[in-house]
């Protein structure tokens, strides 16, 4: 009998020590979206609410907002309120896995549209990067759901703890997503740099904001890379109320990329010289022009 008492409060330790676990992971990443939001707020004002609304604004505010409010509600549902019903903690880790997965497709669309403009819009280049956001939205949102379903909420104290606790119960699916989002990141990142090589074979001139969109673009993979592998590494641990600990602070991050994305890039065109612009040829000021615009986002549709 004490050796089967033991075992239970070993159970209950371990369970305790993860939740706690999680629940700092949570609230670091919601501090680092609202420092992230203070220090970034004078150039969204300049730079987003002071403009006219286009594609390239709503994708900005779509990776602004909804990270911190699905972070707060994690927070809440796993870390604050007890004694949720068994279809209650489903439910709410339903609704927050799924603005986990529209979070992450927010910030493939930014890639797409900063690649489509460093493109001029070409129609092969949207023809392709359309392809590639549908194949990729399909085929995570597929393994997201089956992950889901697999998935079971565990009765409120039967592991001491009265917290929301969801437990992974069949196969480990997540891993093919969390590839497919590395893969289309990297076509992302190599149209982008093709056309970087491209434009200064032809120009012969260093043209800074197409420099800064394949630096942003390799800053940012690199970062979704070492993400995506961490949690590669997470997902296959034995714990299995540990294994998706780290997915919503990937998506909330990958926002973040999105947004300084947005707005180095915006910050960059208008501290530009125009002076210097007056200097370029016309070639350089009609790739310069394509890239800087994104208010014509839009005309990807």
């Amino acid at each position: 009998m004490s050796s089967v008492i033991e075992e239970l409060r070993e159970v209950f330790e371990a369970t305790a020590r993860v939740v706690w676990e999680y629940e700092c992971v949570l609230v670091a990443t919601f501090t680092v979206l609202v420092l992230e939001y203070f220090q970034t707020f004078e150039e969204e004002v300049r730079f987003v609410w002071k403009l006219k609304t286009s594609l390239a604004n709503i994708l900005f505010l779509m990776n602004r907002y909804v990270a911190p409010v699905n972070i707060a509600f994690a927070i809440y549902v796993f870390g604050i309120s007890n004694d949720l019903s068994t279809k209650a903690c489903y439910n709410e880790y339903i609704a927050s896995a799924t603005l986990c997965f529209f979070q992450m497709q927010a910030a493939y669309a930014v890639l797409c549209i900063r690649t489509c403009a460093a493109w001029g819009f070409a129609r092969k280049i949207k023809i392709v990067l359309i392809f590639a956001f549908l194949a990729s939205t399909a085929t995570q949102g597929y393994f997201i759901a089956r992950n889901i379903i697999d998935n079971s909420a565990v009765p409120s104290g039967e592991f001491g703890t009265r917290h929301c606790l969801i437990i992974s119960n069949g196969p480990i699916s997540l891993w093919v997503g969390l590839v497919v989002l590395v893969s289309v990141d990297l076509l992302a990142l190599s149209l982008l740099l093709w056309k970087s090589l491209k434009t200064f074979k032809q120009s012969r001139v260093h043209l800074s904001l197409l420099t800064v969109m394949a630096t942003d673009g390799i800053a940012y993979f690199i970062c979704v890379f070492a993400l995506s592998l961490a949690n590669l590494i997470v997902l296959v641990t034995p714990v299995p109320i540990a294994r998706e600990m780290f997915l919503l602070t990937q998506a909330a991050f990958q926002n973040v990329l999105a947004v300084r994305l947005l707005l180095h890039l915006r910050i960059v065109n208008a501290d530009s010289d125009p002076v210097s612009r007056g200097n370029m040829s016309s070639f350089q000021i009609k790739h310069t022009t394509e890239i800087s615009d994104l208010s014509t986002i839009e005309m990807m549709g």
